[in-house]
């Protein structure tokens, strides 16, 4: 089965979010690091129907912790054995109609 790179947005949250919510997708988070071997393999494990899925449902966000951060700290010492990954809807936005 053929494997396809997914459409990340890299290190721009509000970006993706935004994209998101103008898609009325979640977000997927994938959290990688230059250090992380388990990380680079995971973008090679998506074949078709996988992207399929995953692009018709969120916007792929990639998150680098290769840095030394608060957020690489936390990734670092995650009791997970494989890159953390998490998904997300992000919130809407109130319309004037819905406030009134």
């Amino acid at each position: 089965m053929p494997k396809l790179k997914l459409p990340y947005v890299y290190d721009d949250e509000a970006a993706a979010f935004a994209k998101a919510r103008a898609e009325g997708k979640g977000v997927m988070v994938d959290f990688a690091a230059s250090w992380c071997i388990p990380c680079g393999e995971l973008e090679l494990t998506f074949g078709d129907d996988d992207y399929d899925l995953i692009t018709k449902n969120f916007v792929p966000l990639k998150i680098d912790v290769s840095e030394d951060n608060d957020t690489s700290a936390a990734v670092a010492t995650s009791p997970a054995p494989s890159p953390p990954l998490s998904t997300s809807r992000p919130m809407a936005t109130p319309s004037a109609a819905s406030i009134t």
